[in-house]
């Protein structure tokens, strides 16, 4: 559909634009002044600004304007005014064709101008009683001896900046101040940009209590300023409203420019992107992240676990994001597939540099590991930190597409502190992330921005609605300090300065924020080499508390065919000899490795059989004694990949009482399976940390002791130790057997 405001004829873009409920004013360019919208805010033409066909970005007509007394003139109208509703935003496209401007503002070229600029349009004229807003661009400044011209060095080189203005000085203010915004990023020439600003000074608060300037480049949010930091009271003054200069004093912008857009009502940061995005259609990221699940813990220790609910495939890649009491340095963690993990970014509260210092209280750490090795549901993820921390709290994702080798884009972190160094001071705030922005340096990356709160969850949080982030469930641990960890993330697919991720919170607290872009790009992996061993299924169990002399096991699989192998797992009061093992198959049993602690409190052993015989449901293992025992307990599993006839690397045991008892085998084939044991003075009640580099096999527990298998399958020669953590310190014998596979 076309419709035409005599001379112009809209287009695509422009229909977009006029279909915006809050516009009240909207420009073209591109051959004509006319306002599109109909309300008669025509722009008069003065110079000679000269209609370019088809030179904006999607084909449409813009102007060039010479930066040598071209301009349009808009007469001044309460509509196009802040101070009516409170509320001004205003957008447009431009494009610079220089890199310093020839006529900039005369009073900016002296040691008490901060740099030389122009106006890009402004309602704005000399003297107090007229200056409502403008949009502003510096110039590069480069090529000339500032100092030595104009006795100093001018700052903000090719800053681009919105303001809106009181009319007259505010006192204690001597002169008619500004609150403004800006973004600073190097030009490009012949470079389209969108620019959007907002003025809001309607929706106050106790952050804005006189409400707030923002500015977007390119559909993203770039910065934001209080309006109370200058005192600023919109009021309606006389001036015009010019395009490519503002209060006539002989500076002119020079550049192209077309389609601004004025509104009397706060557009939202997707209306403004959507604009953007209309005339350069970019596709979406292409990395994904999904959340797995929260651990947190609020007692002292070192350790934290998360188990997965559910499979992790090679080549995604796992990201955790992790906050505990102060450590000084970064926890590392490990998961059953012992794939690798790096720190992304890591940040501590507190300035031991500070006068006087601010101590340390909490660390938050980003880190990631590509899972080269496949993990399965029930498979584990541990956190360690290198102290006791009182408290943590950890949230596991699965990210997809994401690169490889150059995992990290870019990355910022930020506290709340308030100040200049040295002299900064705590400064508990509402608002994380204000100040924490990062460019990312290639189009497609995952943006993922966070923070980490001293509170507790039921302080509130309301996510940043600037961007379309996708919020991730809260997590929080919930001992006396209180961590809370916010994040959000969103796949992008353009480079952009200054990205941030600034939600609010409930309540004024002590945070620490992360930006964090990882980028999407070729998936290599690299599966580890494992050994051929692998569990087939497991055969059954038993415990018996009472003294007897024998345990039987009944066989609970369908059915084990002869020539396969199982290994069993025993454990009983102390005995002079080890234990036998019959079946009611008629197979032979062979003891691999035993070993009973000094106080000669329990012995236990690994045994094994290569069936003569099937194994068939009904049939049971024997377990002999030589003697009436206590705390009787077996298991048996069937394994695969084994050499046959059996063909053992190396055994090994060892015996404390300990709440960590380890036991090291020390392999010299490269393709090995081990089954490892730890029988242990601890009631089946209690709840022991497995050996997360172990696959455990089903734990037996009676009143009075216990017993943990696991097992694990090996593709490299050397030291492997097995060392589940007991619920407290008890007497254990912790047993390995290293199976050689083929």
């Amino acid at each position: 559909m076309q419709r035409q405001y005599d001379p112009v004829v809209l287009t695509a873009y422009d229909e977009l634009v006029l279909a915006e409920p809050t516009l009240v004013a909207y420009w073209p360019l591109g051959g004509s002044g006319a306002d599109a919208t109909g309300n008669g805010h025509t722009a008069v033409a003065h110079g000679s600004p000269t209609t370019l066909v088809g030179e904006f970005e999607n084909g449409d007509n813009c102007t060039h304007f010479n930066g040598d007394g071209d301009y349009y003139e808009v007469a001044h109208h309460s509509a196009l005014s802040p101070a009516t509703t409170g509320v001004l935003c205003f957008g447009f496209w431009y494009r610079n064709t220089v890199f310093d401007f020839t006529n900039e503002e005369p009073n900016t070229k002296s040691p008490s101008g901060i740099a030389p600029y122009t106006y890009i349009l402004g309602m704005n004229e000399e003297g107090p009683g007229h200056s409502e807003f403008f949009a502003r661009q510096y110039s590069r400044h480069e090529g000339v001896d500032w100092l030595a011209q104009y006795g100093f060095t001018p700052a903000r080189p090719n800053r681009t900046s919105g303001y809106v203005n009181n009319l007259a000085p505010i006192p204690p203010a001597t002169v008619n101040l500004g609150a403004g915004s800006y973004y600073q990023d190097p030009v490009v020439l012949g470079e389209w940009n969108y620019y959007f600003f907002i003025i809001n000074c309607r929706d106050t608060s106790g952050l804005y209590p006189q409400g707030y300037t923002e500015i977007f480049k390119n559909g993203v949010f770039r910065n934001i300023n209080n309006n109370a930091a200058y005192n600023i009271t919109p009021t309606e003054g006389d001036a015009a409203l010019r395009f490519a200069t503002a209060a006539l004093t002989g500076a002119f912008w020079e550049g192209d420019l077309c389609k601004v857009e004025m509104h009397n009502d706060l557009v939202s940061p997707s209306r403004i992107k959507a604009h953007y995005l209309a005339v350069r259609p970019s596709p979406p990221g292409t990395a994904t992240l999904t959340e797995l699940g929260i651990a947190s813990r609020s007692t002292a220790g070192t350790k934290l676990r998360y188990t997965l609910p559910r499979a992790v495939t090679p080549g995604s890649r796992i990201v955790i994001f992790a906050a505990h009491t102060y450590t000084a340095g970064n926890p590392t963690i490990l998961d059953s597939g012992l794939n690798s993990y790096e720190v992304l970014r890591a940040a501590s509260d507190g300035d031991l540099t500070n006068v006087p210092p601010i101590p340390h209280t909490i660390r938050g750490t980003w880190l990631s590991g590509q899972a080269d090795a496949a993990l399965d549901v029930g498979d584990q993820i541990e956190l360690t930190t290198g102290s006791s921390t009182d408290e943590c709290v950890m949230k596991v994702f699965v990210a997809t597409g994401i690169d490889s080798i150059t995992v990290l884009d870019a990355s910022n972190s930020g506290q709340s502190l308030a100040g200049q160094s040295p002299n900064k001071t705590p400064n508990p705030s509402i608002t994380p992330g204000l100040n924490t922005g990062i460019t990312n340096t290639v189009p497609n990356v995952l943006l993922i921005g966070s923070n980490v709160v001293v509170g507790v969850i039921a302080d509130g949080y309301t996510e940043d609605n600037t961007q379309p982030w996708t919020s991730h469930t809260r997590a929080a641990s919930t001992g006396p300090i209180g961590l809370v960890l916010n994040s959000a993330d969103q796949p992008v697919n353009d480079v952009s300065s200054n990205r941030k991720y600034r939600p609010t919170l409930g309540l004024p607290r002590m945070w620490l924020s992360f930006m964090l872009a990882l980028r999407a790009g070729p998936v290599d992996v690299n599966p580890p080499v494992t050994g051929n061993g692998f569990l087939i299924d497991e055969c059954g169990s038993a415990v018996a508390d009472g003294a007897a002399a024998t345990l039987p096991v009944p066989y609970s699989g369908d059915g084990i065919p002869a020539g396969h192998t199982v290994i069993g797992w025993l454990s009983g009061g102390y005995r002079g000899a080890d234990a036998v093992v019959t079946d009611t198959a008629g197979n032979t049993w062979h003891v691999d490795r035993s070993g009973a602690d000094p106080a000669h409190t329990l012995r236990g052993n690994i045994v094994r059989s290569v069936l003569d015989n099937d194994i068939s449901p009904g049939d049971q293992f024997l377990v002999s004694y030589g003697g009436s025992v206590a705390n009787r307990q077996a298991g048996f599993g069937e394994f695969g990949g084994l050499l046959v006839p059996t063909d053992i690397d190396v055994v090994n045991g060892h015996s404390d009482t300990s709440a960590t008892p380890s036991v090291t085998a020390t392999t010299v084939n490269d393709n090995d399976l081990l089954v490892a044991v730890t029988m242990a003075m601890r009631p089946g009640s209690d709840t022991p940390t497995p050996d997360i580099t172990f696959r455990p096999l089903t734990a037996i527990g009676g009143a009075n002791a216990s017993t943990y298998p696991a097992y694990r399958s090996v593709g490299a020669h050397g030291p492997y130790t097995y060392s589940p953590a007991l619920a407290a310190p008890a007497v254990a014998i912790s047993l390995i057997a290293a199976y050689k596979a083929g």
